[in-house]
């Protein structure tokens, strides 16, 4: 963690907290401020990365879905959002799943094939990420 470098302007009570090497994926620099109510740290979104820098895949899908926290989509449904194919999109819902930033759930429906369990993914009604999904921005 460090203080910012003049030419970067930030504010006494900001920090940038550089991260190598993470299992979790959080590598990276991130910009945290200190709340001085309760002295606690809170993320405010990566730090030193151009705008337009394109998402993962995996960024895009937790941002999609919690922006419509409560509601449950299929692998295939994503798949057509996302335009990607359905092995691909699992993986990365797996991988979310398994931090417990979404859910899923198995459901019986009738489906061509007749009775069918089908697996639903979505996020709670909290917030994990700090940005909306672009996808979603009017």
């Amino acid at each position: 963690m460090r203080k910012g470098e003049q030419h970067e302007t930030l504010s006494n009570t900001q920090r940038v907290l550089e991260i190598g090497k993470s299992r979790s994926g959080c590598t990276g620099k991130h910009l945290i401020n200190l709340d001085t109510d309760d002295y606690s740290w809170k993320h405010q979104g990566s730090f030193g990365e151009p705008d337009n820098t394109p998402k993962s895949l995996k960024d895009k899908l937790l941002g999609f879905l919690e922006d419509q926290a409560g509601r449950e989509y299929t692998l295939e449904q994503l798949g057509t959002t996302f335009s990607s194919n359905k092995e691909t999109v699992r993986r990365n819902l797996e991988q979310l799943r398994t931090k417990g930033l979404i859910e899923r759930k198995e459901k019986k429906m009738h489906t061509k094939g007749g009775m069918q369990n089908v697996i639903f993914y979505f996020a709670p009604n909290t917030l994990t990420s700090v940005e909306p999904c672009s996808e979603m921005q009017p």
